[in-house]
């Protein structure tokens, strides 16, 4: 497999811009994980009546974690949740479960899998029917 353009597969630190353009495209009423820090918090964060140096924060702690491969201990952690699948069906085999992550940690999952998709659409790795997906992720 042959990289044409830059040699770097993926930037490794979390630029301001793209950070602060991530949670704004971020829908409010996503559910967060077990620390209760919410979408709309991280979203505030970002917002231009607000201090600046949240939102630095908030990149900061993302971009350390990107570059390095790099865990918090509470994200580590998630919530199940299980969902009906049928109004009024409480059966649990009718019933499907999702792990609800940290907030800043969905959105480095995010980040990952774009920067992946991006890396393979560029090394014309992908298979033909999702190529393009990378628009969806600003990249």
């Amino acid at each position: 497999m042959h990289l044409t353009g830059e040699s770097s597969l993926s930037h490794t630190a979390i630029s301001m811009a793209n950070h602060s353009s991530a949670w704004r495209k971020a829908k409010e009423a996503t559910t967060g994980g077990k620390s209760n820090l919410t979408f709309a918090m991280y979203k505030a964060a970002v917002a231009k009546q607000a201090n600046p140096l949240l939102a630095q924060f908030d990149a900061s702690q993302r971009s350390l974690s990107y570059a390095n491969s790099y865990s918090f201990r509470r994200w580590k952690f998630g919530v199940d949740v299980q969902l009906l699948k049928r109004a009024g069906n409480h059966q649990a085999d009718k019933m499907h479960t999702i792990l609800c992550l940290e907030c800043n940690h969905n959105m480095n999952n995010k980040k990952i899998g774009c920067t992946a998709m991006w890396n393979g659409e560029r090394a014309n790795a992908l298979a033909e029917t999702i190529l393009g997906v990378t628009k969806a992720c600003g990249q």
